[in-house]
């Protein structure tokens, strides 16, 4: 939370999962800007890196906006997009939004706390989509029986690099429930292995598509 000019506040939310009140976004001597990994107004909500992933978006974004009393809703003040190859995980995307984002914020702060007049209207639809921290793609578990692309775009899509963000995937093997650790994927499967090779906490998935290594832990 900053002071500006008298009796004015400007706060600046940023990887912040804090939902402020109506009563304190609508009085009028309070600005609240908010930064959000998505490009608005799609894809509104939480855990979005995981779900552009997942949806096979080719490209995402960040975006500054001004807050108002729904969640990722308001004015932009600033957007950039980011590209989503068949390699990019869900830290990709945080991490390089994380640097943009800060660029964003140094080109227009200045104009902001001097009282300038910014950001512009978009629509948003009544019927958008909220992504909600209580859904996760696939319930948060890994089918193994499913093609190796899809088993590699949910592992992607999980991936924080070790980060506490979501819910570590999960998968079930001879009914015990096994959470992902780490996993390495290959473009080429090994025709010489089995499609799948589990012994102790290794597990390989060989499927025309990839050859995918995951260690597991018994959860």
């Amino acid at each position: 939370m900053r002071y500006t000019k008298e009796g004015e506040i400007l706060i600046i939310s940023a990887n912040n999962e804090y939902i402020f009140p109506a009563e304190l976004v609508k009085q009028e001597n309070v600005t609240i800007i908010n930064f959000h990994y998505s490009l608005l107004p799609a894809y509104r909500g939480v855990n979005i890196p995981t779900w552009v992933i997942y949806n096979e978006e080719k490209y995402t974004g960040v975006t500054w906006h001004y807050a108002t009393d729904q969640i990722d809703h308001g004015k932009i003040i600033a957007q950039k997009e980011i590209e989503i190859t068949e390699s990019t995980t869900a830290f990709d995307i945080v991490r390089k939004g994380m640097k943009i984002g800060n660029i964003l914020f140094v080109d227009f702060i200045k104009e902001l706390l001097n009282g300038e007049k910014m950001g512009y209207d978009v629509e948003y639809s009544v019927d958008s989509k909220l992504f909600r921290k209580s859904i996760l793609p696939q319930g948060g578990v890994l089918d193994l029986t499913d093609t190796a692309h899809n088993i590699q775009k949910l592992l992607r899509a999980y991936d924080y690099h070790g980060s506490n963000v979501i819910s570590p995937l999960k998968t079930k093997i001879k009914d015990q429930l096994w959470q992902v650790v780490r996993y390495e994927i290959r473009e080429q499967k090994d025709t010489e292995l089995p499609e799948m090779d589990f012994m102790e906490n290794d597990l390989i998935v060989n499927k025309d598509g990839g050859k995918i290594h995951i260690v597991l832990r018994k959860v």
